[in-house]
């Protein structure tokens, strides 16, 4: 086999593979923005962390107020978690510490477990309108076709609702070792 033909299919599978990724990315970001607009739609609506500026400046005050116990210059200083960083310039490393780490975990749960719920939530709500209203799809699916997308939103939903299902108790884990006062005022 000559070169050229070898850099050729080279080539060819390294186009085919850019292409596989670039829907990839087309899928991930169409979800994202069929997820915010099938939101308007469920009921009740899904979790947030705050609905007012009023909640949000409280929940900023609280997270201040718990970033403040962990703070240098106070009685508990920092815990160090790792080095996950050194400056380029002078080589010094610089560190993740303990509460930030633990901040960040507890607003990524929350955030991954809500898209999970929402991502079931809009398999759910497909599901029945694909068997509840096939007046919708008469010019557009075949009756075969919408039976077995129905099928397929079916098990997609199933499929979410069991990682939502599994992401709960990851939050409610991490808030409840972390050392933060629950809701009656005992710290765990």
């Amino acid at each position: 086999m000559s070169n050229d033909k070898v850099e050729s299919e080279v080539e060819d599978k390294i186009e085919r593979f850019a292409s596989i990724v670039s829907r990839v990315l087309s899928h991930d970001m169409e979800e994202d923005t069929i997820l915010l607009h099938m939101e308007k739609h469920f009921k009740p609506n899904p979790a947030t962390l705050f609905y007012t500026e009023t909640e949000k400046d409280a929940l900023q005050w609280s997270v201040d107020q718990l970033m403040r116990r962990f703070t240098p210059g106070t009685s508990n200083p920092p815990l160090v978690v790792l080095p996950f960083d050194a400056d380029p310039t002078t080589g010094k490393v610089k560190f993740k510490t303990y509460h930030i780490s633990l901040v960040n975990e507890w607003f990524s749960y929350f955030y991954k477990c809500r898209r999970s719920v929402c991502r079931a939530h809009m398999y759910y709500i497909t599901y029945g309108m694909l068997g509840l209203h096939p007046e919708f799809w008469l010019d557009v699916m075949p009756e075969e076709e919408r039976t077995n997308r129905r099928d397929l939103m079916e098990k997609r939903f199933w499929d979410a609702l069991e990682i939502a299902t599994a992401s709960l108790p990851s939050v409610l884990v991490a808030l409840s070792s972390s050392g933060v006062p629950s809701a009656d005022g005992v710290q765990s």
